[in-house]
């Protein structure tokens, strides 16, 4: 009698919301990606896919989502769909995982953080980008202090946008000297990350070398703000406008220092990583995942702040000038492949293939 050949496990099946379509941060697109090469089937949370059950796990990545931009009115009845099947699906054997980028929605919009602390209600597990982030989302959301909590930071981008100019080539297509002493401050201009605060702190720090880039699109409220906080000083560039991924590297490339000016309800930054990636220093807020980076990477490449003053932007410049920077950031610890099997590991775990691979595993 012919032996049955072994049958092969399915991939599990992943609805990841977002999975690959926020085109202005690839954070999701790189995790997904490697997840596939895991072994992980992930797709592009719908409605209609979510309704449709063909699915083991839902990973959500931003709950204000669900409010989609719209006013709270129009959005409660979608939400409730949302959770009324979320909960369904629970119920028979689905799980859900909620990666906590923010503590709430940065705009603060009415219903937000009701959607955040619902959603801490409906999950199977919690993934922090660090130690510190995990433990601030279950401090603020009770109901994650029952739930399975794993840490998988932040990956780098290194390799993920051109960088095919030298720093004298950046400087140049920016109108910078070589000799300058160039800030830089980049990415979507938001309130809470107080680049006008920067641009204000800048502007009492002494020295003529000294120069500062603001480069990303703000908002429309705060565009008018900024130039004209800028106007009083002559050393301040603003470029306030989307930056393509080939342009990126003229701005980061150009930098000696990149400056997050965020405020302390910040709890990761991609930028701080993408800084990494063109092995630029960061100076940043003492908070969230910051500190964390900062052991991983080494203090050279991360230096914190409790305020923002001239004295710390001129001493983050000096330390520079003493100690520099030398080759690549160290950011091995932050590879895809490595962060994409921690969260397929909690995926299995979840839905019961942990105990079962290990069994296998045994019998071989």
């Amino acid at each position: 009698m012919t032996e049955a050949p072994p049958m092969t496990e399915r991939p599990l099946r992943v609805l990841a919301w977002p999975a690959y379509a926020n085109r202005d941060n690839p954070y999701h697109a790189l995790l997904h990606a490697h997840l596939c090469e895991q072994g992980v089937s992930v797709e592009e949370y719908s409605p209609a896919a979510l309704a449709g059950g063909e699915w083991d796990v839902l990973h959500i990545h931003w709950p204000e989502f669900l409010l989609g931009g719209r006013p709270l009115w129009r959005a409660l009845p979608g939400a409730a769909v949302f959770f009324t099947r979320l909960v369904s699906a629970r119920a028979s054997g689905r799980r859900v995982v909620w990666t906590v980028h923010n503590l709430e929605p940065h705009d603060r919009r009415l219903g937000g953080r009701a959607v955040y602390r619902l959603l801490s209600h409906c999950v199977d597990a919690v993934i922090g980008l660090s130690e510190g982030s995990l433990a601030a989302a279950r401090q603020r959301y009770p109901a994650l202090r029952r739930r399975r909590g794993v840490v998988v930071p932040h990956g780098h981008f290194r390799g993920v946008y051109p960088r095919s100019c030298t720093k004298d080539d950046a400087r140049r297509s920016l109108g910078l000297r070589a000799e300058d002493r160039v800030l830089l401050f980049f990415g979507s201009i938001r309130p809470y990350k107080h680049v006008d605060r920067l641009i204000t702190t800048f502007g009492r720090t002494p020295g003529d070398r000294l120069r500062l880039v603001v480069a990303g699109r703000p908002t429309a409220a705060l565009r008018q703000e900024l130039v004209e906080a800028a106007a009083l000083d002559s050393r301040v560039q603003l470029h306030l406008d989307f930056i393509p991924d080939d342009a990126v590297q003229r701005y980061v490339g150009a930098a000696d220092l990149v400056v997050l000016p965020y405020d302390e309800g910040v709890l990761n930054s991609s930028v701080a990583l993408l800084a990494l990636s063109f092995d630029r220093p960061v100076l940043a807020p003492d908070v969230g995942s910051l500190p964390e980076l900062q052991r991983t990477v080494g203090d050279q490449w991360v230096r914190t702040f409790d305020r923002l003053t001239p004295d710390v932007l001129l001493d983050a410049l000096d330390a520079l000038d003493v100690d520099g920077v030398e080759g690549e950031a160290p950011l091995h610890e932050l590879a895809w492949d490595t962060l994409a099997g921690r969260t397929a590991a909690l995926y299995r775990t979840l839905v019961g293939r942990g105990a079962e691979r290990i069994r296998s595993q045994s019998a071989s």
